[in-house]
């Protein structure tokens, strides 16, 4: 019988990847949010008191009813059992923390201190003999910490004191507070320690915040003053944080403190009612700094984000769901892993949140919600000059800014002229005045900024019938301010300032001759046409058409079919993409040149379907077809294809576009691609990265601001290509395997490489 194996792969990448994923069904928000996981996602409980992600890529998760490891995929908890002295000590976790050497130490509620065995999956105990002066002073364990420059390893307890522990032995060495000794520790109840850049050790406790002389090993007690507004704020002191700047911040359940060294007193930050940029909440629980130096406050009713340099806070509720005691979840913990995620406890859940927050951003339509998205069948994208993203859909227009404002969706209302003349858009345009052109299936409709209402302009020649125009499918301005529209039953010329237009048909027994998908206006004696039939060319002066294809500069050039793209290159050149190969025209001399390709030359074209051409700014043509990603040697006349064994998710290309940082990103039926061209490397994006569907077609569009859209089969998705990052390399963990349909656990998910060896069958 076959064995089955179910693997557990990438911790870190799919913490990340989970994390990324934005509902995009709730309109967007410049605020943070914050994703929960409760009981549901296998939590042994909401009660999170400590987070904490080891050597190995996996979280902990501490809460008041066991130990929880997170994998990426599922949870595993380790509860106590009174029957088994190897189990946890105790249910109630409140540190844990992971050595030099690896070794992973959880400190308990009541069961004093716990070393965990990864390979026999046991607990060794530390605890509290009355008897013995040199065991364990308390079994409230609160706080652990190891003196990396020592190798101290440091134990504060819950009204026992500070307990320095000797690995070897087993034994430790107590420190606490004496009343007449002014230089002892000022309480026996340690909540944390720091060491800070100059080597000093700082512990807090329910009655000041000390530091600790290592030499003489005596303390220094800061404590409030109620005269000296300099003076320390609170007594209460939960924690102490040191940025990346070396500032010291206190926080405290009276408010937060900033300590200066020189004077040896404290900048108090409180909170204001009438505020709104103050501390959320003067009973500071938690500090956290994370990787992009932004200072998080966690206080008894939520989380706020502390900017350094103007001295306000922005705050950012915790929804659980549920009404608060004090108006929020208090924040136990907070910790940011490898990938940037950011982990909050909380009392009534476990939240995280991606502190990029702008990596993929998916739109999509939800029944439920009007403000959202009216269709995911995206025909058009484009971004105006004021950051405000217009979405032309087979439902009308839907106009959404890129600040995260809900949807407003356009669409047709019966009897009111000032509506969209049909739901059913097929192109949108901005002109150079601003004014935002909406093409749809039966007319031409302009917006207007002002009263955000529609002017329709029916595009009637008097005659019923096939003489009507429909379908614009495409629309472009020329030099003169003059708009060409391609449809389906011809080009029309129109001019916006009077409204005045006219339709132009190429003479042709074959109606595909008149279905214009794509117009080209850069030329001033002509437009280019990309037509079902070939390419066209309309002589602005005579108005007549011409075909390419005929003539003694190009004698043996046969049809083109299908017109799928335009691109004019730096040279002057004009390229085009069609359904039989690439061409290039050279417009001084009317010479067309094509590519087509052969299956005998591996150089030549990879495909004649060519949906898309890109010029990167070395002047490297890119063509994307039916088959691979290619790169044209101008000089050699070769082509350099890149297949799905290089690392491209699907041999069709539809859409190429360039960030700033030369990268080019590919629209294929299996997601996004970013393209490295000088380490020919790929990177792929998917429905684990954020995007509600992978399946990309052709619209794909760089706004004015910097930012992609790109249209899939589930709505579009926008993205700031300079945020995300490289490749991201997962940490491989097998937790498990199923073996002939029995689960089966590994000696250790912690060996080298996590390789469970064996004999073979």
């Amino acid at each position: 019988m076959r064995a089955r194996f179910e693997i557990v792969v990438g911790v870190g990448a799919l913490l990340s990847a989970q994390a990324m994923a934005v509902n995009a069904q709730q309109p967007q928000s410049s605020r943070v949010t914050f994703e929960s996981l409760t009981f549901e996602d296998g939590l042994s409980d909401e009660r999170v008191f400590e987070i904490f992600q080891d050597s190995r890529g996996f979280l902990w998760f501490g809460t008041r009813n066991g130990l929880n490891r997170f994998d990426g995929y599922n949870i595993r908890t380790y509860h106590h059992d009174p029957g088994n002295p190897r189990s946890l000590s105790h249910n109630g976790i409140d540190a844990l923390f992971e050595d030099a050497s690896g070794t992973f130490w959880i400190g308990t509620e009541g069961g004093g201190l716990n070393r965990f065995d990864p390979t026999t999956e046991g607990f060794t105990r530390f605890m509290h003999d009355p008897d013995d002066p040199r065991s364990l002073s308390s079994n409230e364990v609160l706080w652990l910490y190891e003196d990396v420059s020592t190798g101290a390893f440091w134990v504060g307890t819950n009204g026992g004191g500070i307990n320095r522990l000797d690995r070897d032995s087993g034994l430790f060495t107590r420190f606490t507070h004496d009343p007449a000794a002014t230089e002892t520790i000022s309480d026996n109840h340690v909540l944390s320690f720091l060491v800070d850049g100059s080597g000093a050790i700082w512990f807090t406790t329910l009655a000041g915040l000390n530091r600790f002389d290592r030499e003489r090993e005596r303390f220094t007690r800061f404590l409030n003053d109620p005269f000296d507004p300099r003076s320390l704020s609170y007594n209460d002191v939960r924690r102490v944080l040191e940025d990346h700047e070396g500032v010291l911040w206190v926080a405290t359940a009276g408010g937060l403190n900033r300590f200066h060294p020189e004077t040896e007193d404290f900048t108090r930050y409180l909170h204001d009612p009438n505020d709104p940029n103050s501390l959320g909440d003067n009973f500071v629980l938690r500090l956290f700094e994370d990787s992009a130096h932004a200072l998080w406050i966690g206080t008894r009713i939520g989380i706020d984000r502390f900017d350094v340099a103007t001295g306000g806070f922005a705050r950012h509720p915790l929804d659980t769901g549920e009404p608060e005691q004090f108006g929020g979840p208090a924040v136990i913990d907070i910790l940011e892993d490898r990938q940037g995620t950011l982990w909050v406890g909380a009392r009534g859940g476990l939240f995280r949140y991606d502190r990029e927050g702008d990596v993929f951003i998916s739109h999509r339509h939800d029944p439920d919600h009007p403000l959202t998205m009216s269709s995911n069948l995206v025909r058009d994208i484009y971004e105006d000059d004021n950051g405000v993203v217009w979405v032309g859909t087979v439902r009308g227009v839907n106009k959404v800014l890129a600040a995260g404002k809900p949807f407003r969706n356009f669409t047709t209302v019966p009897g009111d002229p000032a509506t969209l003349s049909d739901r059913n858009v097929l192109s949108l345009y901005e002109d150079r005045s601003g004014s935002v052109w909406v093409g749809t299936a039966s007319n031409l409709n302009k917006l207007e900024h002002d009263t955000q209402r529609f002017v329709r302009y029916d595009l009637d020649f008097g005659r019923p019938g096939a003489d009507t125009v429909t379908m614009i499918q495409d629309i472009r301005e020329d030099a003169d301010g003059t708009l060409w529209l391609g449809t389906a039953r011809g080009l029309v010329r129109f001019d916006p300032a009077s409204g005045a237009y006219d339709l132009s048909r190429f003479v042709s027994n074959n109606n595909s001759d008149n279905v214009v998908r794509v117009v080209y206006a850069g030329d001033a004696s002509a437009v280019r046409l990309g037509t079902e039939a070939g390419l066209k060319r309309f002589d602005r002066k005579t108005s007549e058409f011409l075909d390419p294809d005929v003539g003694p500069l190009n004698p043996e050039l046969p049809g083109y079919r299908g017109v799928h793209a335009f691109h004019e290159d730096r040279e002057g050149s004009l390229w085009i993409g069609a359904r039989r190969g690439l061409h290039a025209l050279d417009r001084a001399s009317g010479k067309i040149t094509r590519y087509m390709h052969d299956p005998s030359d591996p150089e030549s074209l990879s495909d004649d379907w060519v949906y898309a051409i890109h010029e990167d700014a070395s002047g490297v043509l890119w063509i994307g077809s039916a088959s691979f990603l290619s790169r044209f040697d101008r000089d050699a006349q070769r082509f350099t294809h890149y297949t799905e064994a290089d690392g491209l998710p699907d041999d069709g290309v539809y859409g190429i576009i360039g960030d700033d940082r030369g990268f080019l990103w590919l629209t294929t039926r299996n997601g996004l691609s970013r393209f490295d061209p000088g380490t020919e490397t790929f990177v792929r994006y998917g429905v684990e990265d954020g995007l509600t569907n992978d399946q990309f077609g052709r619209a794909l569009h760089r706004g004015h601001s910097g930012r992609f859209y790109a249209g899939h089969a589930d709505g579009f998705s926008s993205w700031d290509p300079l945020t995300i990052e490289a490749g991201r390399r997962p940490v491989i963990a097998i937790t498990g395997f199923l073996l002939a349909g029995r689960t089966v656990s590994p000696r250790s998910v912690y060996g080298p490489g996590a390789i469970v060896q064996g004999r073979r069958p």
